[in-house]
């Protein structure tokens, strides 16, 4: 099953969308039932699948894993930290308001997670946002002021999306 979870992605490059929503949709659903180490070799592409069937499908795909996040079945920390790294692109996927706040309300999540590493996947995210100035400033309004401060972030925000003469909050004061 591993083999097979790995490869879905692969899989759903080269068929049509209602291939992948009558063929490839069950396998992945039954993959997303399996042990931390199957889903996670899903969530490492999970953004070739969304992105490949109908969008409405790909909106469904997401609010599945949006609310598994929330509620604590989407897995372990590395299961998290995979599909944090995918956000970026699922905003990029979903760019009409109401979704793309549902998409930047999993991002906050993210971002206020427990562990590093996923807090990390996110980051490294954002700098795909470069061309886009809207995202960097929600982003920027989502992150805690210290996780800017302390994680060297807030320059390249400021940059991106802000005048030139704006400075880092003071850490002691957050």
């Amino acid at each position: 099953m591993r083999i097979l979870a790995a490869s879905l992605h692969e899989l759903a490059k080269i068929l049509h969308a209602p291939q992948i929503e009558a063929d490839l949709l069950p396998v992945y659903k039954t993959c997303l039932t399996c042990n931390d180490e199957i889903r996670e070799r899903v969530y490492e592409h999970v953004d070739v699948i969304i992105s490949r069937v109908r969008p409405e499908v790909g909106w469904d795909l997401f609010e599945d894993l949006a609310r598994a996040w929330k509620d604590g079945s989407l897995g372990g920390w590395r299961a998290r930290e995979q599909l944090a790294l995918h956000l970026p692109k699922m905003l990029e996927l979903f760019r009409d308001s109401k979704k793309g706040e549902r998409v930047l309300d999993v991002l906050r999540d993210a971002l206020l997670d427990p562990f590093a590493a996923v807090r990390d996947g996110v980051t490294k995210g954002v700098s795909s946002f470069e061309d886009n100035p809207f995202a960097m400033l929600m982003i920027r309004f989502l992150m805690p002021m210290q996780y800017w401060a302390t994680n060297h972030l807030w320059p390249y925000a400021s940059e991106t999306c802000c005048s030139t003469s704006a400075a880092p909050p003071s850490t002691a004061a957050v």
